[in-house]
């Protein structure tokens, strides 16, 4: 981006202009070819769930209020995987590690 470019913009327009030049994703995406049989989840397909989620997913089920927290973050199937879960986006949920230890082999509350 050139100054010149920017010299007729207010304040509040260049400001946008460096926001999306800087946020801008311009990698391919991949396409994730993970098998849903697989245990573990791959590495792009945890990526994707870490990028939607951002922070632990878990809600008390006695308070009701999320988590949050963003630290130790880690992919988790919501049927588990020892009773039939799929590895796919649709059964994955990003949890913190003592939120998924606490969750163990219950699955979604």
């Amino acid at each position: 981006m050139k100054n010149s470019e920017l010299a007729h913009l207010s304040d509040e327009q260049i400001l946008e202009k460096l926001c999306c030049e800087v946020l801008k994703d311009d990698a391919p995406q991949k396409v994730s070819k993970q098998s849903p049989d697989a245990r573990i989840f791959g590495t792009v397909l945890r990526r994707q769930q870490l990028r939607r989620a951002k922070s632990c997913e878990f809600v008390s089920p006695i308070t009701r209020k999320r988590c949050g927290s963003i630290h130790d973050l880690e992919i988790d199937h919501k049927v588990p995987y020892s009773k039939g879960g799929k590895t796919t986006a649709q059964n994955a949920r990003v949890l913190c590690a003592n939120h998924n230890r606490h969750m163990g082999n219950r699955g979604a509350p």
